[in-house]
């Protein structure tokens, strides 16, 4: 299952699908996306995926995954961000968190779900 998180400089993020539906044994990977909207916005972006209970992948909690993406010569960013195998079933709520790399400044912070059926 892919879980694609685009992001822009105005206007909220979006995750498609939301909720994301996964069965065990099930492979997920986020897509990470930013469309900079024609700005000269061009920093590295920090992306962090995390749950702050249980996650369904290594069953341990306050896990997180990061990401560092670079822009394009278009200023675009394009990551994938794989997390193996979902192990436990449950409906998740995780945190999706992009920052400036370099200032560290918060640019989205918002909680999709994930669903892992038996």
């Amino acid at each position: 299952m892919i879980i694609s998180l685009a992001a822009r400089l105005e206007g909220p993020l979006i995750i498609r699908p939301d909720p994301a539906f996964v069965t065990i044994g099930e492979s997920v990977t986020w897509e990470l996306l930013f469309d900079p909207q024609g700005s000269t916005f061009r920093v590295p972006l920090k992306w962090e995926i995390y749950f702050q209970d249980k996650d369904p992948f290594s069953l341990s909690n306050g896990r997180a995954w990061i990401a560092r993406s670079e822009p394009s010569s278009n200023g675009e960013h394009k990551e994938m961000l794989d997390v193996g195998e979902a192990r436990e079933p449950g409906d998740y709520k995780y945190g999706v968190r992009i920052a400036n790399a370099e200032s560290g400044e918060e640019l989205s912070d918002d909680d999709p779900r994930l669903i892992v059926r038996g």
